[in-house]
C-alpha cells in the first residue's frame, strides 16, 4: 500500500512538474492610445493555431509526449485543467449530427468512449479517468475532429457522461464564462516558433519568436494600405518595418491604374526602361496568385512607378511606404547576419508553400524566424518560353536601385539554396514586390 501511495505521489508530481513548464504570453500596443482586438498564434513547425481576443492571455503547453496532432480551439473547453477527480467538457454543435468522444491514454490506447446523435446546441459533460495520468481528449463530430490534452491529478470514476444542453446562442453558463488560461491553449516542443499575428483594426503586426519565459508582446501598429484598399500584414525586423506579405495593388496609391497585360505578344514588346509600366498574374490566375500569397508580377517601370531616383521611391507602395533600395536589402541581410545566420535566405523564408517542380510536393528550408514570410511566388519572362516559369521554387523581389540603364537590382529566395541572392534583370521581367515602411 505504502509503494502505491508513493507512486501516485510521485506520479502526481510528475505531472504537475510538466504543467508548469508551459508559458503565458499577453498583449499589448506599443501605442497606448490602440487596443490589440484579436491575436492569432501559429506554431510554424506544427501549423496548429488558436485565435483569442486581445485581452486574454495565451498559454503554451510544452509538449512531453510524443503525440503531434493535438491542437487546441476555444470552442472545445475543459474546466479545470488540470483536475482532480473529474472535469467538465463544454462543446458546440451547429446541427444534428453523430458525435464522439474518446479518452485516449498518451501510449494511443482508448480508455473509454461515447458516441451519441446530438442535437445542434452547447453540450457539457463530466469526464474523468481511474488513474492519475496524461491524456488526450478526442472529439470527432461530423467532419471535424478536435484534441485537447488533459492532466488528472487523482483518482477518478472512469466516465464520459452528458450533464446538459444548451441552445445555440444561448447565454452561456457560468463555467464557459470562466475565462481560465486553459480556454486559449497551443502545444510547443523545445525550438518551435510562434507566429503572433496580432491585429487592431484593419491593421495586422506580425511577432515570430521562440518560446522562452512567459512575457507581454507589444506590438507597434502602421497602417499599410495599398491603392485598391487591401490592408497587409506588416513585420519588424532590427530597426525596418517590412510588409510581411507581397503587395497586390493594381493601383497606385492616388488611384491611378496600373497597365494589365496579360497577352505574350503585348509583354514581349515592354521595352528595358522606367516607362513600360505593366502587371500581372502568375499564369494569368488572380485566384491562384492570391490564394497562395504569391501577390502580382510588375514590371521595374510600374513597381518604381517610373521614379529612378532609387531612394524613397514609392512606385507601387502604400502611402507612408517605399520600394526599398538596394542598400536597405542590405540592411536586412546584414541583421540577419548579425544575429548569427550565415545563410540569410533560410530564415526569411515561409515554412510551407515551397515545392520542387510539379511532381514532388516537398516543402522548402524555411524557418521564417523573423516574419517576413518570403514565398516563392515565380516569375513573368519578357523573352522565354514558358512564359510564367519557378512558382513554388522560386521568390523574385525588386529594389528601387538600377544595376545599369536596362537592369535593375533584385533579390531571390530559392528552393535550392539557403541563401539571400543578389542579381541584376532587364527591367521588362514581372517579379514580385515588398514594401519598407519610410
Amino acid at each position: 500500500m505504502k509503494k502505491l501511495l508513493l507512486f501516485s505521489v510521485c506520479l502526481t508530481a510528475f505531472y504537475t512538474s510538466a504543467f508548469t513548464q508551459d508559458i503565458t504570453v499577453s498583449f499589448t500596443a506599443e501605442d497606448g492610445t490602440v487596443t490589440v482586438d484579436s491575436v492569432t498564434a501559429t506554431n510554424l513547425s506544427t501549423q496548429e493555431s488558436v485565435t483569442l481576443p486581445g485581452d486574454q492571455t495565451l498559454t503554451l503547453t510544452k509538449n512531453t509526449t510524443s503525440v503531434n496532432d493535438i491542437f487546441y480551439k476555444d470552442d472545445l473547453v475543459v474546466i479545470p485543467n488540470p483536475f482532480n477527480n473529474s472535469a467538465k467538457l463544454i462543446f458546440s454543435t451547429q446541427k444534428k449530427e453523430l458525435t464522439e468522444i474518446k479518452l485516449v491514454s498518451i501510449s494511443g490506447q482508448i480508455i473509454t468512449s461515447s458516441q451519441k446523435v446530438l442535437p445542434a446546441g452547447t453540450h457539457e459533460y463530466v469526464i474523468s479517468a481511474h488513474r492519475p495520468g496524461m491524456y488526450i481528449l478526442s472529439l470527432t463530430s461530423g467532419s471535424n475532429i478536435k484534441s485537447i490534452k488533459l492532466i488528472q491529478n487523482g483518482y477518478g470514476n472512469l466516465k464520459i457522461q452528458e450533464t446538459g444542453l444548451s441552445p445555440l446562442n444561448a447565454p452561456p453558463s457560468s463555467e464557459r464564462n470562466l475565462k481560465s488560461a486553459n480556454a486559449y491553449n497551443l502545444s510547443y516542443s523545445q525550438g518551435d516558433i510562434i507566429s503572433y499575428e496580432m491585429k487592431s483594426g484593419n491593421n495586422i503586426t506580425v511577432v515570430n519568436e521562440t518560446p522562452s519565459e512567459s512575457k507581454t508582446i507589444k506590438a507597434e501598429f502602421v497602417e499599410c494600405k495599398d491603392g485598391d484598399g487591401n490592408y497587409y500584414r506588416i513585420v519588424k525586423i532590427g530597426t525596418q518595418i517590412w510588409m510581411a506579405e507581397n503587395i497586390k495593388a493594381t493601383k497606385y496609391a492616388d488611384g491611378t491604374k496600373i497597365p494589365l497585360v496579360t497577352d505574350y505578344s503585348e509583354w514581349k514588346k515592354l521595352g528595358n526602361n522606367n516607362s513600360d509600366k505593366a502587371y500581372c498574374w502568375y499564369d494569368n490566375d488572380e485566384e491562384m496568385a492570391n490564394s497562395k500569397g504569391y501577390g502580382a508580377l510588375y514590371t521595374y517601370a510600374a513597381a518604381t512607378n517610373g521614379d529612378d531616383s532609387a531612394n524613397n521611391v514609392q512606385g507601387v507602395c502604400p502611402n507612408g511606404w517605399h520600394l526599398p533600395s538596394d542598400d536597405e536589402w542590405y540592411i536586412l541581410e546584414n541583421h540577419i547576419s548579425n544575429d548569427g545566420y550565415s545563410a540569410q535566405g533560410k530564415p526569411l523564408k515561409s515554412t510551407t508553400g515551397w515545392k520542387w517542380n510539379d511532381y514532388y510536393d516537398i516543402t522548402g528550408n524555411g524557418t521564417d524566424i523573423y516574419g517576413f514570410c518570403g514565398l516563392p511566388g515565380g516569375a513573368r519572362s519578357s523573352s522565354l518560353n514558358p512564359v510564367f516559369w519557378s512558382e513554388g521554387e522560386l521568390g523574385f523581389w525588386w529594389s528601387a536601385t538600377e544595376h545599369w540603364e536596362n537592369w535593375g537590382w533584385r533579390r531571390e529566395l530559392s528552393y535550392f539554396s539557403e541563401s539571400f541572392l543578389r542579381s541584376y534583370p532587364y527591367k521588362s521581367e514581372g517579379f514580385s514586390v515588398r514594401c519598407i515602411k519610410d
